[in-house]
């Protein structure tokens, strides 16, 4: 008895989110040094590297692997728009205080456009629309798969 209560009580405390999101390729170029950036460390099955870029607006959220970065963030209407491109020298500094992302669980089906994630109390389904950022990036560059995902579900869904 004490373990089903214990049961509900976890998942009471779990929350459920279901999303349908669109998502636009957008050509927009920018440079990356701002005073207004700090690391954000992507932790899953293994560590992956990005950085907030902070803006008056919205934070834009790079992610880099190599000399090849994705751009990701939203806009007035909430919609994520991607940027993808090479950098000449990945070699960035920071001197402000890191963000850490944690993902437990990250699942993309691609029948039905859907991202399944989870991250302590909270599990998100997000339906995507529009590009198709994940084919993109397997042919370019794979290993921004799993943190474009976390980025995507964590922090702008």
């Amino acid at each position: 008895m004490v373990k089903e209560n214990q049961e509900e009580n976890q998942q009471e405390s779990r929350q459920r989110q279901s999303k349908s999101q669109n998502i636009y390729y957008y050509l927009h170029q920018d440079d990356f040094y701002s005073t207004h950036k700090k690391p954000l460390l992507i932790f899953g099955d293994k560590l992956y590297q990005a950085f907030i870029k902070e803006t008056v607006r919205k934070d834009m959220y790079y992610i880099v692997h190599g000399k090849i970065y994705v751009k990701l963030w939203n806009d007035s209407r909430g919609n994520i728009l991607v940027y993808i491109s090479s950098m000449v020298d990945p070699n960035l500094f920071f001197n402000t205080e890191k963000s850490i992302l944690k993902v437990d669980y990250i699942k993309y089906d691609n029948d039905t456009k859907t991202v399944s994630c989870n991250s302590g109390t909270i599990t998100k389904i997000v339906a995507l629309h529009g590009f198709d950022l994940l084919g993109t990036l397997e042919e370019l560059a794979p290993e921004l798969i799993t943190p474009a995902l976390a980025v995507i579900c964590f922090k702008l869904t």
